[in-house]
């Protein structure tokens, strides 16, 4: 059952952070050939799941820290619709915060962000190509805006 809320919480965090204004934004969101030049890290033009669940950490991330401190509350956390107990696993700490790193070093979080991968990975390869990328976004951007 936990399994089954990851993809919920997921889901809820970008339809939660896609109807904050971007003029609180510190900086404008970055374009999908900038989001995949990211993602690609070792720049063979494909995104690996890891890869790909490190670039979701990271816009979940950005799209939480509501005070742009570098830092997830557990109060951030819980108003983006995640848990108590799903923070409690990333902060392993017990700080009362996450910063990102935390998160991408959490198998909770990488689980959870790499759920998407399936679905974007048309072709089954067990990697992304830019237009599978694109797709993707385009059927992400129906549900959170």
């Amino acid at each position: 059952m936990k399994f089954f809320l990851l993809p919920a919480l997921v889901a809820s965090v970008f339809t939660v952070a896609s109807c904050a204004p971007f003029a609180k934004r510190p900086t404008p969101p970055p374009t999908l050939d900038e989001l995949f030049a990211k993602a690609d890290s070792n720049g063979d033009g494909r995104i690996t799941r890891d890869e790909f669940s490190g670039l979701m950490i990271e816009q979940a991330f950005y799209w939480m820290d509501g005070d742009h401190k570098g830092t997830i509350s557990e109060a951030e956390f819980l108003a983006a619709g995640g848990s108590k107990v799903v923070f409690r696993q990333i902060d392993v700490t017990g700080k009362g915060y996450f910063t990102v790193e935390d998160a991408k070093a959490s198998a909770v979080a990488r689980k959870a962000m790499s759920l998407p991968f399936d679905g974007a990975d048309k072709n089954g390869n067990g990697s992304i190509t830019r237009a599978e990328f694109q797709d993707y976004q385009n059927r992400a951007a129906a549900y959170t805006r």
